[in-house]
């Protein structure tokens, strides 16, 4: 019989390997309108880039980068639901800011025309709750879209986890949708909401919104927005889930040039407050 010892030196070789390996350095993941996603070694380098952003955030793990080049990046196909889901702590940036690197939810006809009244909704970028150390950063996100009436759900940016900054957010057609939402804690920094230039004022939808305890948005802007039919069109919405006691914190918020309708009901005010126990706090807003 043969008995195989193993010396202590050798256990501890072993033990550092596994937490070596355990703690791998953080890799950079590159995107490029250019790029290819079935190559071989996507995503090492600019020369071997994605195409597209979620096949290389799908390939990310925690403390990871992906790094997007200029362009303007759609959903795979038509039947895509949510052009950019992030769900682990990983950073997602474009290289040179959001007049450069666009996120697009329209959908096109077959013979390559863009199709402006889609009956697919279509999310633009969804953080879940999941990605607590995420970071998304730099892009302009535009044609999210319901195909629901009275959705109320955020068919822009929806950042339930980590930080979002420097995004421009288009509001379109939306169906009382919402453009961008911040909830879970998050923090959303340098945040833009415009008016698209497809918007369709018959049914458009609401420009922000915000919920649950410790959620924050510093520097936000919302200008030259028009909705001409008032109604449940706020472009502030406060949500209070009723159950705890819920503190929002909005902090260094431009809105200007906004038009509700000509209604002055609670309903149709820049701000509005559903369910019960928010405390939103106010700071350096200019309303």
């Amino acid at each position: 019989m043969i008995r195989i010892l193993t010396s202590p030196l050798a256990a501890m070789a072993a033990l550092l390997l596994s937490v070596s390996g355990a703690f791998a350095e953080p890799k950079t993941i590159y995107v490029a309108e250019n790029g290819d996603d079935d190559q071989a070694d996507v995503g090492t380098e600019w020369a071997k880039a994605y195409r597209n952003i979620q096949p290389a955030v799908d390939a990310a793990v925690e403390g990871d980068t992906v790094l997007v080049g200029d362009g303007t990046y759609y959903a795979l196909d038509n039947t895509v639901t949510c052009i950019l889901q992030i769900t682990n702590g990983i950073n997602v940036v474009s290289v040179n800011g959001p007049s450069k690197t666009i996120i697009d939810g329209i959908l096109f006809k077959a013979d390559g025309s863009r199709d402006e009244k889609t009956t697919i909704s279509r999310k633009l970028v969804v953080i879940t709750s999941t990605a607590k150390n995420a970071f998304f950063a730099g892009f302009t996100c535009t044609n999210g879209m319901s195909a629901t009436k009275n959705s109320g759900n955020c068919y822009g940016v929806s950042v339930g986890a980590g930080v979002a900054s420097n995004i421009v957010a288009h509001l379109k057609n939306s169906w009382q949708s919402t453009c961008f939402t911040v909830s879970g804690g998050a923090k959303a920094y340098d945040i833009k909401v415009v008016q698209a230039t497809n918007y369709n004022s018959g049914e458009p939808g609401r420009a922000f919104q915000i919920y649950d305890n410790g959620s924050l948005v510093d520097r936000l802007d919302i200008t030259n927005i028009t909705w001409p039919n008032g109604g449940s069109n706020w472009p502030i919405l406060l949500v209070g889930n009723g159950n705890n006691s819920d503190t929002v914190t909005l902090r260094n918020v431009v809105m200007a040039n906004i038009v509700v309708g000509t209604a002055t009901t609670a309903s149709s005010l820049p701000i509005s407050i559903i369910g019960k126990n928010i405390a939103p706090v106010f700071e350096n807003c200019t309303f």
